[in-house]
Formats: structure tokens, sequence, C-alpha cells
């Protein structure tokens, strides 16, 4: 918990894709990871509860603080996480040579296998910090799934593939 502590400095972190991650530093000079959680404030203990899960299992950076969104002081869910140095993947990926490319397949395939093993009883959302999973409500699973959801950034083609995968 971080209690106490104030952020210094905050901006946004690159990659993260969302408009709701950000780098902070907080007055002892050390940076943190922020997320901040404004259209799904419960994600926030989803998250970091996952985050502790894998720990351990797969490379993820420590859950240093969790805050609830306090509506009488308009504050949002933040999720407040260790920063770990390093370079993104899309980064980091054109710049190496065949054996750095096989290597960082390797790497990445090791914690999807990791995660793949993972038991689940049911597929659907973690619906709060327990990790209890409420199955999508969607008749044709997957695909289902798939048809609900945008993939703007996706091709046609590409989401055709993927819907054919599903």
């Amino acid at each position: 918990m971080l209690e106490g502590t104030d952020f210094v400095a905050i901006s946004p972190l690159e990659g993260g894709w969302s408009g709701e991650t950000y780098l902070a530093e907080l007055a002892t000079g050390d940076r943190v990871v922020v997320r901040i959680h404004v259209r799904r404030p419960g994600r926030a203990e989803v998250d970091a509860a996952l985050l502790r899960l894998v720990r351990g299992l797969v490379p993820v950076p420590e859950v240093l603080d969790v805050r609830r969104a306090d509506a009488a002081t308009g504050t949002p869910a933040l999720l407040v996480t260790e920063f770990v140095d390093g370079v993104r993947g899309d980064l980091l990926l054109p710049t190496l040579d065949a054996a750095g490319r096989a290597r960082m397949g390797r790497a990445l395939g090791e914690v999807a296998a990791t995660l793949a093993g993972m038991p689940l009883l049911n597929a659907g959302a973690f619906v709060d910090a327990t990790l209890d999973v409420q199955p999508w409500d969607l008749p044709d699973g997957l695909p289902g799934f798939l048809d609900a959801h945008e993939l703007p950034e996706w091709t046609a083609g590409e989401r055709r593939r993927l819907r054919a995968l599903a």
C-alpha cells in the first residue's frame, strides 16, 4: 500500500493504448505505473488479483496499491504497480536478428503456454477480485464474443481468419 505517498509527476505511458496508463514519480524518486480505471472501475481490483495470481509464474510487475473509486470525491479507481524498465515488444522486434526473434518468440510462447495451462472452471469474464467468472452472454461462445467486439485496427481478412480459428 502506498499510503500517504503522493505522485509528484505523472505523464502518459507510451504503449498504454487505453489512455488510462501513466508513469508516475513518487516523492521518494521511485517510478510507478498508475492505471486509472474510469470506464470500468471494478476492473482495478480484478487486474490486481490476476497480477498477484500469476506473479512468479510469468513476468508481471508487483502490485503496490489498489484504490477503489470514490464517488464522493470523484476519485477514479487506481491500480499502481512497480515500474519495470524495458523496451516494448513492438519497438524491440524490428531491431532483432533472426536469433533474437527466435529467442523472443520462445519466451513469449513459454508465457502463453503457462497462462494457457491455468485451470478455469468456466469461460467468461472475471467479475471481481475473487476472480469469479461470469459466463459470456453470447449464443455462439467464442465466435459470438468476437462478433460482439469491434477490432477496428484489424483488417477484414484478419478478422475473418480469427473468426475461423475461433
